[in-house]
Order: structure tokens, then sequence, then C-alpha cells
């Protein structure tokens, strides 16, 4: 599943954000530095995303600069 949501806290509401370039299941999420870092699921990956951006970043954990 590529389709992503992103839960508003002050507004109390989930919003759609960019689709992220590999579905997966089964994954985990963490918040750092002002990115969302998608670990595990389809392919054992890391993707980020970056919330300002509205956009997906690397998905090789080796060349994340967070």
């Amino acid at each position: 599943m590529t389709t992503c949501e992103m839960y508003d806290i002050e507004k109390n509401s989930w919003h759609m954000i960019t689709p992220m370039p590999q579905g997966r299941r089964g994954c985990s999420a963490v918040s750092l530095n002002g990115l969302c870092i998608i670990v595990g699921g389809a392919g054992n990956t890391v993707a980020a995303y970056d919330p300002a951006a509205d956009r997906w970043l690397a998905e090789d954990v080796r060349t994340l600069k967070v």
C-alpha cells in the first residue's frame, strides 16, 4: 500500500499526504528532527517523510542526513 495519511494534532484530524515511493505494511514510524522515519515493512527499507515539504526523501538509511 502506498497511500498515506498524517494526523494533525492541532486540528484533531487526518489528511492525505504524498504517497510513499514503495508500498509497505507492518512497518513502524518515529519522529526525528522534523522528519517521519518509516522502518521495515516491504523490503526492510527505511523511508523518511518531510511534512514541511510534503515529500519523501532517500529510502536508503545510509544516505539519510538527519
